[in-house]
């Protein structure tokens, strides 16, 4: 059983594949509230995508 939050497999945690990146990307972006989240979800994607997981 896979769960799934914002784009990211969280049953998964120690990989992510460019479209859990993707996905998750698309769906900070579809906020357009501020750009502290975009920020910083771009960021944890890019550096340290497990801690992506871990955050949701």
């Amino acid at each position: 059983m896979s769960y799934v939050s914002e784009g990211l497999d969280l049953s998964h945690l120690d990989t992510i594949t460019p479209d859990e990146v993707n996905a998750n990307l698309i769906h900070v972006y579809g906020w357009r509230d501020g750009t502290y989240e975009f920020g910083a979800n771009a960021l944890m994607l890019d550096y340290a995508p497990e801690f992506a997981k871990l955050h949701r």
